[in-house]
């Protein structure tokens, strides 16, 4: 499973062109930054660490669907015991925050429509079905179909009127409610539903062949280790100016297993270029320097296994 590095920011939650629970736009800062993963959880993914499948179109890179939201919470909590770190589903904030990507138009890629289907599975270009994850074209983080293929299961309840309640800082969503929001659009739905800002919202046992998920791991600053590291192969950022990372190995060789391998994560924000890191006490089977993180997850090994 690979992930994404979202900075922290700021930007115009919400929209003026779409509809009334859309409004009004507001300015939301996330204070912290999250890792989000490149793609929809697949059915090879969600079938190494649940064991079943509920999944209406089947294939092991499709995005796993017909999952209701409860089960997507149980997909994260089980692979948090078994990794130690904190997967969760995305606040709805951080999803439209991650989708937009620092625009502020329509769509991750502009203001018209009629670039999406070099983005999108949607419903003039999907066949009435989803299809493979991360075939598309990503976004300016490194994410795919955010726009399209599968709605996405968010934390929040969903509020109607929440937008104009709404903190600025970190908002979570109404306390209470009965409905759970999706976003993202899907392959059954045409472009207005698979813009940045559109909501929408089933109970969190709903069932339904256009309902996906995708996951975030919350960022958690380790100690330090005293351990000299061996950098293996290294990139600062990439040529297009997006965050980079630098990925090593302690140890003397790539696969020595028993000397505490480690990954340093580093990134530059594009915005001020400020360069940050830390280091997480973890295996790595590969060192291929990417503007992403790669996890070194049971799970990523399983279902590059089970995806062929």
């Amino acid at each position: 499973m690979k992930f994404s590095w979202i900075p922290a920011g700021d930007f115009l939650m919400g929209s003026n062109k779409g509809e009334p629970d859309e409004q009004p736009v507001h300015r939301v800062k996330l204070d912290k930054g999250f890792f989000m993963s490149h793609t929809e959880v697949t059915q090879a993914q969600y079938c190494a660490i649940i064991g079943g499948n509920p999944s209406h179109f089947k294939g092991d890179n499709l995005p796993v669907d017909s999952v209701t939201w409860n089960e997507s919470v149980a997909f994260c909590k089980t692979l948090s015991l078994r990794e130690g770190e904190t997967y969760r589903l995305p606040a709805e904030a951080e999803w439209e925050y991650a989708c937009r990507a620092w625009t502020s138009t329509q769509f991750g890629f502009g203001e018209s429509e009629s670039n999406i289907d070099n983005y999108a599975w949607r419903y003039s270009n999907s066949g009435w079905q989803s299809h493979p994850t991360g075939t598309k074209k990503p976004n300016a983080f490194g994410l795919y179909d955010m726009h399209g293929n599968a709605w996405e299961w968010c934390a929040d309840w969903y509020g109607k009127d929440y937008y104009s309640q709404s903190p600025e800082l970190d908002p979570t969503g109404p306390v209470r409610g009965n409905l759970r929001v999706l976003r993202g659009g899907s392959w059954c739905r045409n472009a207005s539903f698979c813009r940045s800002a559109n909501r929408d919202w089933y109970g969190p046992d709903h069932r339904n062949p256009s309902n996906g998920f995708r996951v975030v791991m919350s960022f958690s600053p380790r100690q330090p280790i005293s351990v000299e590291e061996s950098l293996h192969q290294q990139s600062a950022v990439n040529g297009n100016g997006l965050p980079g990372d630098i990925r090593c190995f302690v140890g003397s060789q790539k696969n020595d297993q028993s000397r505490s391998p480690a990954i340093r994560k580093v990134w530059l924000d594009p915005r001020n270029q400020k360069r940050s890191s830390v280091s997480s006490q973890r295996a790595i089977c590969d060192c291929v320097a990417l503007s992403n993180f790669a996890s070194t997850s049971p799970v990523g090994g399983r279902c590059n296994q089970l995806a062929g």
